[in-house]
């Protein structure tokens, strides 16, 4: 069985820069030359890139309205210099990082961890799927059945059924139904930090309804619905929204 991340692959941005590339030796006077000519770089971005003989020196963007200003500052000429293309935006995770660095070293201002399911909860969700307690659905329509996992004791909760069909009415979907009845014998706030498995992917309404209850994790067992809100969408991810989590699928 395989649980694997719903990721949206963000269309990064970059922009072209020129560098030089400068001997070790007496470099720090260049490098303040380049930097007193032309201070503006991107937080995340490191001036500097290291080889084993040189040192790759960023000077300014190959767009740069006044480039020919810094660049007769500085006594260079376009054809002395060389072009790299650098992430106009920070990596937001270690992968993007360790791309990122593919092009051009970034400074990480934040410790990057490699997204991890708790070994507690894997065990859990393998084992209501192995016992079919959650079995897949090939429904496209909203999920069929949702569980909710119980903060401790290894309980869950189990709403509506696959033997059931969707039912029009938003208000009787299995995940609204989970949203108000683990809310309303919640001592927090609706659903914070609590793990959902799904039998099939939601609705657009029950996805976002589970955005708003602040779930900590969801796990789709079947296939995608026709809103496809997670894994089309990546509704999950949204910095526009208050609130984020992980979802993963779940595949024999």
């Amino acid at each position: 069985m395989q649980i694997v991340p719903v990721h949206k692959v963000p269309e990064k941005k970059y922009e072209e820069w020129y560098y030089e590339r400068i001997g070790k030796n007496g470099a720090s006077k260049r490098i303040r030359e380049i930097t007193g000519a032309f201070q503006r770089t991107y937080a995340h971005v490191k001036r500097v890139k290291p080889e084993e003989e040189a040192l790759n020196v960023l000077v300014c963007p190959v767009g740069l309205r006044e480039k020919r200003r810094v660049l007769e500052i500085l006594n260079l000429d376009e054809k002395q210099l060389q072009k790299v293309e650098v992430p106009v935006e920070p990596p937001e995770n270690a992968e993007e990082m360790e791309k990122d660095a593919n092009y051009w070293p970034c400074a990480s201002h934040q410790s990057y961890k490699h997204e991890e399911i708790d070994e507690e909860i894997r065990k859990r969700v393998e084992n209501l799927c192995e016992k079919s307690v959650v079995k897949q659905s090939g429904s496209r329509q909203c999920s069929e059945m949702s569980v909710i996992l119980e903060s401790a004791g290894g309980g869950y909760v189990i709403f509506g059924s696959q033997n059931e069909q969707t039912n029009e009415n938003l208000f009787e979907h299995t995940v609204i139904s989970l949203v108000e009845t683990t809310s309303q014998v919640s001592k927090g706030y609706l659903c914070t930090g609590r793990t959902v498995i799904l039998s099939n992917e939601p609705c657009l309404t029950c996805g976002m309804a589970l955005v708003h209850s602040r779930v900590g994790e969801v796990f789709i067992v079947g296939e995608p619905s026709e809103d496809s809100p997670y894994i089309q969408h990546h509704i999950h991810g949204l910095k526009e929204l208050n609130h984020r989590f992980r979802v993963y699928r779940v595949t024999p």
